[in-house]
């Protein structure tokens, strides 16, 4: 039978009402207590559990509002299933910040919440605070994500001065050592089923550099032998610069593939591309000072799809209406320039330019790119550590 979603308030004093509000009619208002929120139960007519099994979806989609008062703790709301203690995501890591009465989409990948991919039964919204909260939640869905949508024009990238290439070593050339190789990001590093990893992980396996990856997280849907990476989808530059010493601490990588930025310029900022570009120049800094014998590959992040958020312009002091997809753009040509200053001064440093390699019709969602897309990323990683580690 067809599975239903059965809405319930699973603390005993959060009030869960249906309300006509903002974004539709489905929309519910959660008046939550401490720890309080609401779930949707699946469940068929004669009101018997149904497993969603995880294969079939890659996302969880739904509209959230603070309402007219944003509540304190509107930074501690979470989304989970049904899967235990400490699976779950912060809504705040793709909301940074909430607006009274605006309406915020928001879509969180399955691996963030179910990373073993086993079946489930409830979708969780849940106040992860002492102090009360109200909440709205509408239009939640369970999405699949890995087909492409119909491709967004891509505006004109802003020319940046691109520097004279090193010969790249061809396949089978023995390289310096390319174990311990950390790949690190959000969920683009994450990708679709190992993403990038896979064919980069092949093509090194050809160079006989034994070849290795590390990282805190364990990917079990990757295609290729070794699962490890430091992919953590939702972070931005900041979230993954808060964690990555402890990281690195705990794997000790030789080399890293550093791909962040997404999530500082897919959504809500206030900041132009180069005070993006000026955090995650601090970012590249951090990693050297803590790994300053590691070898660095600072990647380009892949292009959006068009869609205006809030932001700063560059050379503006106010916000106003931006386009992300040149907001990505102006960002990574910041990122292009920090890279080859470093490259200047004799640093293990390289730059990446994935975003050349892909255009918004690799993308499924108009920011994430498909599995198939992640074997241009994975090229692009391959002939930059061949041409830096090429000769002894």
């Amino acid at each position: 039978m067809t599975p239903l979603w059965a809405l319930s308030g699973w603390s005993s004093t959060s009030a869960v009402q249906g309300q006509f509000v903002g974004s539709g009619i489905s929309a519910v208002k959660v008046d939550a207590t401490t720890w309080g929120g609401m779930s949707l139960d699946s469940r068929n007519v004669n009101w018997v559990w149904v497993d969603q099994p995880a294969n079939l979806y890659t996302h969880l989609g739904f509209d959230v509002s603070a309402g007219p008062v944003v509540g304190a703790a509107m930074s501690s709301l979470e989304a989970s299933l049904d899967l235990g203690w400490g699976l779950s995501a912060k809504i705040s890591n793709y909301v940074p910040s909430f607006a009274p009465g605006a309406w915020y989409h928001v879509e969180i990948p399955l691996s963030v919440m179910n990373p073993t991919g086993v079946p489930f039964r409830k979708i969780m919204f849940q106040n992860n605070s002492t102090s009360n909260l109200t909440f709205y939640i509408d239009k939640v869905v369970l999405l699949n994500r890995t087909t492409s949508p119909t491709p967004t024009p891509t505006p004109t990238p802003i020319p940046t001065p691109t520097p004279t290439p090193t010969p790249i070593p061809p396949v089978g050339t023995q390289l310096q050592s390319c174990s311990s190789i950390m790949p690190l990001g959000d969920s683009i590093t994450v990708g679709v089923n190992g993403g990038y990893r896979n064919d980069l992980y092949s093509g090194l396996l050809q160079n006989n550099c034994g070849v290795a990856y590390v990282g805190t997280q364990f990917d079990q849907w990757t295609h290729v032998a070794d699962k490890d990476h430091e992919g953590h989808s939702g972070l931005s530059i900041g979230g993954i610069a808060s964690s990555v010493n402890a990281w690195m601490a705990s794997t000790q990588p030789n080399i890293i593939l550093l791909m962040a930025g997404t999530n500082d310029t897919a959504w809500w900022t206030n900041e132009d591309g180069a005070q993006i570009g000026a955090r995650h120049n601090a970012l590249i800094e951090q990693l050297r000072t803590a790994r300053p014998n590691a070898w660095i590959f600072v990647a380009s992040i892949p292009p959006q799809s068009q869609v205006f958020i809030h932001g700063k312009p560059d050379g503006q002091n106010t916000t106003a209406s931006v386009d992300r997809a040149v907001l990505t753009q102006q960002f990574n040509a910041v990122v292009r320039s920090n890279v080859n200053a470093r490259i200047a001064a004799g640093q293990r440093v390289r730059f990446v330019d994935v975003n050349s390699a892909l255009t918004t019709a690799d993308l499924y969602d108009g920011i994430h790119p498909t599995e198939a897309a992640h074997a241009k990323i994975a090229l692009k990683f391959l002939g930059a550590i061949r041409a830096a580690l090429g000769t002894p």
